[in-house]
């Protein structure tokens, strides 16, 4: 009866540190799937900055230079979808 009692105690002393570690790993996890997602989404918000800064720049090169031709007036000549500018066009076969 003394033995009996002995395993008993022994078993639910396993179960308890098992439950234990299970609990552990499961916090641990968790912290770390946390983690993951709190890094991808600093680099998301850096890329998003990125970003911005790049079209920003862009925009500032592209009024940059429309205003650059307005004050120097430019002319420029329309060229059609699909024609070809009088300087670049083949000279005739038959000269």
């Amino acid at each position: 009866m003394l033995h009996s009692n002995f395993r008993h105690r022994n078993g639910f002393a396993l179960v308890l540190v098992l439950s234990f570690i299970v609990l552990l790993v499961v916090v641990a996890l968790a912290f770390f799937s946390y983690s993951i997602l709190q890094r991808q989404i600093s680099n998301s918000s850096a890329n998003l900055g990125k970003v911005d800064l790049f079209a920003q720049g862009a925009l500032d090169t592209t009024v940059g230079d429309l205003r650059q031709e307005i004050v120097a007036g430019s002319t420029s000549t329309a060229v059609t979808a699909g024609a070809i500018p009088p300087t670049l066009g083949c000279k005739s076969l038959t000269a």
